[in-house]
């Protein structure tokens, strides 16, 4: 007993500390707007803040703290193996304190002008191919659309994450794909500019084995959803709209090797990218059933796949 209370308390000393450190951080940045050139950042993980303070460019980690540590790593690997795509990661210094972990490298600007983005875009990913080839890939060396297909498991059930993973496999066993090095979180926000040479950061999802073709479609889907104010899941739902209507989106697309496959290949993403967010939050309801629904019905093929949706969307109604 004595032992759990005392984890207890270690636990809640460590919220009471991440909660007095974010307050004097958010004290912090508004102070040094008043004085000099500042300029706050989002970030998608809790704990990770990034800004821009006078002519640098500055990440301080107050909690999450693995997620910097597999960027860290993710760095130093990609400094021995991938030479050129080192180059295009900015240099940073870091300073480990006990509780907080702040790095540091030169100014860093968002890329603002649509056009420029997309063209930055599309040489990020050509240089990224260098490091790929055309092959097959097994469905089980693909452990975030294993992940994306157990968030089907919790909403459905096992006959219907079955029939999910048989299609995708059936999918990936007959059809090739750029296999390769993929940086995993591939968006415009992860795209920066400092005076006329371009950077990439936040290197924690990075793969070295996988489809590389999900980077392309990270971005579009990023950039379709961020514009809209919707989810990622929605915005994937309008994918194929754009892609035959916006003259950026079309040259982007040249990238894909088949472009009679890009639904099903869009398919292959959605659970990728639902593992992989389900990694991050570890939450099942992160998107709720209905959103997942539409996917599955506006992506499947399978007929009776897609009236094993309906009669479960039945059942609910009548519940």
């Amino acid at each position: 007993m004595k032992c759990i209370l005392l984890n207890k308390l270690k636990i809640t000393s460590k919220k009471i500390i991440f909660k007095y450190l974010n307050f004097l951080l958010n004290i912090l940045k508004k102070y040094l707007c008043l004085l000099i050139e500042f300029k706050d950042l989002s970030s998608s993980i809790k704990g990770h803040n990034n800004f821009i303070l006078g002519s640098c460019f500055y990440s301080v980690i107050i909690d999450n703290m693995v997620y910097f540590y597999i960027e860290y790593n993710n760095i130093n690997m990609i400094k021995k193996k991938y030479p050129e795509i080192a180059c295009i990661i900015p240099k940073y210094k870091y300073l480990f304190l006990r509780k907080i972990i702040i790095q540091k490298t030169f100014l860093l600007k968002d890329i603002n002008n649509t056009a420029e983005l997309y063209s930055h875009a599309y040489d990020l990913l050509y240089l990224f191919r260098k490091y790929g080839k055309r092959n097959k890939i097994s469905i089980l060396e693909m452990e975030n659309i294993i992940k994306g297909i157990d968030v089907i498991k919790y909403h459905y059930g096992v006959e219907m994450s079955d029939l999910l993973y048989n299609d995708l496999k059936f999918y990936m066993d007959n059809n090739e794909f750029y296999i390769g090095f993929c940086h995993g979180d591939f968006h415009g926000k992860n795209i920066m500019k400092s005076n006329n040479n371009v950077y990439i950061i936040d290197m924690d999802c990075v793969r070295e084995k996988s489809i590389q073709e999900f980077d392309l479609i990270y971005f579009l889907n990023q950039e379709i959803s961020v514009s809209n104010d919707i989810s990622w899941v929605n915005g994937l739902l309008y994918l194929n709209k754009y892609l035959n209507n916006d003259d950026n989106m079309k040259k982007l697309i040249y990238l894909l090797p088949n472009k009679n496959t890009i639904n099903f290949l869009l398919f292959l993403y959605f659970f990728d990218r639902l593992g992989q967010d389900f990694s991050f939050n570890r939450d099942y309801l992160l998107f709720s059933k209905n959103e997942i629904s539409e996917i599955l019905m506006s992506f499947t093929e399978n007929m009776f796949l897609k009236n094993k949706i309906q009669l479960s969307e039945t059942d609910n109604t009548l519940a």
